[in-house]
């Protein structure tokens, strides 16, 4: 059986939000993650492209199989603790 999701109308007369307020906003979400933490993000998704395009799979989307490949197979590049890194 299919269910059908009903979407409302857009609500008039809403009051608009502050400029200062949408900034802010935008700032904190910029903000959420350290950059420390961005870095290393970037370097694991940079290990996990070259994994992949040594393998010819796409990296994105990811599957669960080439997920399970990577951590456990021959050539993984995390530990299991996942903090030691070293490329393949």
């Amino acid at each position: 059986m299919n269910a059908l999701t009903i979407i409302a109308p857009p609500v008039a007369n809403l009051p608009a939000i502050p400029t200062v307020e949408i900034e802010t906003a935008y700032q904190y979400a910029l903000n959420e993650k350290a950059p420390g933490t961005r870095a290393g993000y970037a370097n694991d998704f940079r290990l996990f492209e070259g994994w992949c395009r040594a393998r010819g799979v796409p990296s994105l989307p990811a599957s669960p199989e080439n997920g399970r490949r990577l951590s456990r197979g021959p050539g993984r590049i995390w530990s299991h603790a996942g903090d030691d890194r070293a490329e393949v």
